[in-house]
């Protein structure tokens, strides 16, 4: 994929994109489509296939998900001086993995204007077309027209946020699925909303740039996957490339694009407005804001400027949102549900500047001062957790919010607690916590490590327990409750987390018995209520493979929604009458607007 410097001089690359489509077709034969690598080398002009160029810039890769990126052939350009010679070269083998190739075809056709389900449309009539001699065709019943006595709902789906690496991109990834799905509701008006992260000199998240993406920026991972770069503008110039395929397309009745959504309008551009100055206008047009899970703030500071604003949002409200974003608080919230078989581990927290000046400490020989002073932080954690006997496996150490940085650690002594300090103190000295994080506020829990049985999910799906971990009656869920209020909640079937970070649900019940997810389904209930959960939420936890008690990890307020197979789809789909991703979506919007009228 490559781009002309000169947009006036069109000929260099639409050469080369004929010499890379006849590359192409002489490379993937009778398929429909395939994905491949390439680069452009520089060659001699009497070379066969040889093409003048004035210059060309790569057009940067999205980042997906899938596990295997690092096996994706990156597109090269070789560098060469203006007005020599180029050819093109394909990689001998396709993109690996399927879910890759499709994603980046979705990419490519978004670009001209085709959405997926155009581009799956003919993929389907030019199979069937092979077969029609073979195949009787048997056409789709019309789609009911969509209800005129109303207008539409008008959703914005705000994803991004703060700069936190892999959390921004799984917001932005769910942003990208929840657009999707409810671009299926024919009443349903949606547009994707890209936060970035407010100016150093700015008056906090109701400043932040919010930009309101098109169809082929939404889909594209290149365009959001950077806190520190907005979205870039289309070449929308007369011999723009995509322009012209476009033209092609409609010339030969390939695919026609469609001509009445203007989110695939060849000419559509993001926009850009204030944070606020975008939930005014979704309290002025009765619009509704789907949170995607904005990073950088867990302390319901969204939420309170959807309510100042007077726009409906999904979710949970400003209260219980602080609450579940802070462990701490969480854990003093359900301190009293023991009598329910509702428990929390001990918690310590410590303040961010307290755990990073014991690193910094230069008093005394030899870095002396930093190890005593964290040996004493390592004593005074211990004693407050119970001691040498309940901290006898370790201690872990976490974040209290996602605004702190450092992930998840394991702590053995006093020379695991100085190391972890150090590396948050580099991460401040290197700027990598987000602006105007309070650090006295917001700084990290230690708790005894939970020595939970280890779980395995087979191919077929199936859990099974780790024959090592015979003896241990302890096991991680997860579980979604689900509701308009607390008192009216709905607690969906646990699925079960193993040891690689997947989760499934136990459809056989060979691990978790029918009893026993009664009780974790009614105790997890009990913790939405306790924690005045509203819309949604996921609760993480211990529970017990005898009597079903819980002991809480944590509550997330926004849970994962970054594709169909997420645990809280499939917890809905699991259900007696199964809920699908656009009947959930579609609930949570009639819920919050139930809670914007009440």
């Amino acid at each position: 994929r490559v781009v002309a410097r000169d947009a006036s001089s069109p000929s260099s690359s639409a050469a080369i994109r004929a010499r890379a489509e006849a590359a192409f077709a002489d490379a993937a034969g009778s398929r429909d489509f395939d994905v491949r690598g390439g680069r452009l080398v520089s060659c001699a002009a009497s070379d066969e296939g040889a093409v003048a160029y004035d210059g060309v810039e790569e057009d940067e890769d999205e980042d997906d998900d899938d596990e295997d990126e690092d096996e994706d052939e990156a597109a090269t350009v070789t560098s060469a001086p203006a007005t020599s010679f180029v050819r093109v070269e394909l990689s001998d083998s396709p993109v690996s993995g399927t879910a890759r190739a499709w994603s980046k075809m979705f990419v490519h056709a978004a670009a001209v204007g085709l959405s997926m389900e155009s581009v799956i449309e003919h993929l389907v009539k030019n199979a069937t077309s092979r077969e029609a001699s073979t195949r009787k065709i048997v056409a789709a019943p019309a789609p009911a027209p969509a209800s005129t006595s109303s207008a539409s709902m008008r959703v914005y789906v705000l994803f991004g946020g703060a700069a936190s690496g892999g959390d921004r991109l799984s917001s932005c990834y769910a942003g990208r699925n929840l657009y999707l799905t409810l671009r299926n509701i024919p009443t349903i008006d949606v547009t994707p909303v890209l936060l970035m992260p407010p100016a150093a000199n700015s008056n906090g998240l109701v400043d932040a740039p919010a930009w309101r993406l098109p169809y082929a920026f939404a889909v594209n991972p290149a365009q959001w996957s950077s806190a520190d770069v907005p979205p870039r503008m289309p070449d929308l110039g007369r011999f723009a490339t995509a322009r012209r395929v476009r033209a092609e397309l409609e010339k030969y009745l390939w695919i026609s694009p469609p001509r009445d959504d203007a989110a695939l309008a060849f000419d559509a551009t993001p926009r850009v407005s204030r944070l606020g100055a975008l939930l005014s206008l979704a309290a002025s047009e009765g619009a509704i804001v789907f949170n995607a899970g904005v990073v950088g703030e867990p302390d319901g500071s969204l939420q309170q400027l959807c309510v100042s604003s007077g726009a409906a949002y999904t979710g949970c409200g400003p209260l219980a949102s602080r609450v579940c974003a802070d462990k701490a608080a969480t854990s003093k919230a359900l301190a009293n549900m023991r009598d329910v078989g509702v428990g929390c581990l001990n918690k310590r927290f410590v303040p961010t500047a307290t755990l990073v000046s014991k690193a910094t400490e230069e008093s005394g020989w030899g870095g002396r001062a930093r190890a005593e002073s964290a040996k004493r932080l390592w004593l005074d954690v211990v004693g407050s957790l119970g001691g040498a006997n309940a901290t006898a496996r370790g201690v872990v150490v976490k974040p209290v919010t996602k605004s702190s940085f450092g992930g998840v650690r394991r702590l053995m002594n006093d020379n695991d607690m100085l190391a972890y300090a150090e590396s948050v103190a580099a991460a401040m000295a290197s700027g990598q916590f987000p602006e105007g994080t309070n650090l006295a506020a917001r700084g990290y829990v230690f708790e005894p490590f939970f020595d939970a049985a280890e779980v395995s999910i087979r191919g077929d799906g199936e859990i099974v327990l780790d024959p090592d971990d015979g003896s241990k009656r302890w096991i991680e869920i997860e579980i979604v409750v689900f509701g308009d209020k607390p008192g009216k909640l709905h607690a969906f079937t646990p699925s079960v987390r193993a040891r690689d970070g997947r989760s499934a649900i136990d459809k056989s019940k060979l691990v978790l018995s029918e009893r026993v997810v009664g009780l974790v389904r009614e105790r997890a209930r009990r913790v939405g209520d306790a924690l005045q959960v509203e819309g949604y939420a996921k609760v993480n936890a211990f529970a017990n493979l005898d009597n079903g008690e819980m002991i809480v990890i944590d509550v997330d307020t926004v849970p994962n929604m970054s594709s169909p197979s997420a645990p809280l789809f499939e917890q809905a789909l699991a259900e007696d009458s199964p809920v699908d991703a656009e009947t959930f979506c579609a609930r949570a919007l009639s819920l919050a607007l139930v809670r914007r009228f009440r």
